[in-house]
């Protein structure tokens, strides 16, 4: 007799097209990504209406149609306020959720989950468990109730430095390096590119800071490597990089506008272009995350004001299907069973032929039935 799992895990990712997937898998690689597959369930067919990330990310976790979950666009429309879109905000909070989720419903039998940076989890409602971000899609961002395309990084948007012009970026070009110690032997001769580095999008906005690029020659094919400074001192460097590599994690003070206060960031780039003669060159920084207090609790955008809808909060706790259905045409209905029941979908009270509902989940190759 096949034992129940003590534990499951959810490891999700937005916008992995399975097309996409089983073309690069086709390619060779992403070996934990086959293993799952092999030896577990893979429903390529799996769908939800309209397919965009909050709908889908409230399907999974409660299993309902989002007619019935809430979350029923990217964008939440306000009772009460004009429809424009600039009104609207996007729909990552948990407040417009009216299915329970699988995290709910296991935190109400007394068991602990651990939820990290799902899309539309925030505000967290559970009593054991314990919750990290959710209300954007980094861990280090807010959009929940943020209006039209808005968002709020915990420090600072992406970014760009590049000899090209990006909207989120710094153009610049270089020049012939002076007033520098500590210059790196080069090939050729070192050169500069002073930017001033705008930390945008931030909960709290940062100062602006001028960075100096080291364009310089380790070789004899032009030049090959790049040093990013915070002052013209190439050994206070944060990092040099050839091209393609990735920096590692550089932490460094930022000065909070409102107050003058300092506070850490963490920020990492990538080398994405270097031409020989340094004339195209662009390198990426994505979000920029806030280290450990970077903003207060206090300073939290504040919490939605909209109606709360009337629509009965549909639960996941009875050991029979009573939740919408998600139509999965490769699925066997005799490989689900009901969470936290082991009862077969053959015996529960709702007959269906094909689906998952919001108590079933597909039984691992092994047999066993998985348990909170």
């Amino acid at each position: 007799m096949s034992s129940k799992a003590k534990r499951a895990a959810l490891i999700g990712y937005d916008c992995l097209i399975p097309k996409r997937l089983e073309a690069m898998l086709a390619e060779g690689g992403l070996d934990n990504f086959r293993k799952f597959m092999n030896e577990g369930s893979f429903i390529p067919e799996g769908y939800n209406l309209p397919t965009v990330t909050p709908p889908s990310w409230a399907t999974i976790c409660t299993g309902a149609y989002p007619r019935t979950h809430g979350v029923e666009d990217y964008y939440y429309y306000h009772e009460g306020r004009s429809l424009n879109y600039d009104l609207t905000s996007q729909a990552f909070g948990s407040d417009i959720v009216t299915a329970e989720t699988i995290w709910d419903s296991w935190d109400k039998q007394g068991k602990k989950c651990i939820v990290v940076n799902y899309p539309m989890s925030w505000p967290s409602h559970m009593k054991n468990g314990i919750m990290v971000m959710g209300q954007g899609l980094s861990p280090a961002e807010t959009r929940w109730p943020l209006h039209g395309n808005e968002h709020r990084e915990f420090l600072a948007s992406e970014s760009v430095i590049s000899t090209e012009y990006y909207p989120m970026g710094v153009q610049g070009r270089f020049d012939d390096a002076k007033g520098w110690n500590n210059l790196p032997d080069s090939e050729e001769d070192v050169l500069e590119m002073s930017v001033k580095m705008h930390f945008k999008e931030g909960v709290e906005p940062v100062s602006d800071q001028v960075w100096y690029v080291l364009a310089y020659a380790e070789g004899d094919d032009g030049y090959d490597t790049v040093a990013l400074c915070p002052e013209k001192d190439f050994s206070k460097a944060f990092f040099s990089l050839k091209l393609g590599q990735w920096s590692d994690p550089v932490q460094h003070d930022f000065i909070v506008e409102a107050d003058g206060r300092t506070e850490k960031g963490v920020f990492r780039c990538k080398l994405m272009q270097l031409s020989d003669d340094a004339e195209e060159f662009k390198c990426m920084f994505p979000a920029w995350p806030g280290a450990a207090n970077s903003f207060r609790p206090n300073q939290r955008p504040p919490r939605s004001t909209f109606q709360s809808r009337s629509r009965p909060t549909t639960s996941v706790s009875s050991p029979t299907c009573t939740a919408s259905l998600i139509p999965t045409p490769s699925a066997n209905w005799s490989n689900f069973t009901a969470l936290g029941s082991g009862i077969p979908l053959a015996a529960c009270s709702r007959p269906i032929l094909t689906g998952i509902c919001s108590i079933c989940i597909p039984i691992p190759s092994t047999g066993s039935t998985m348990d909170g």
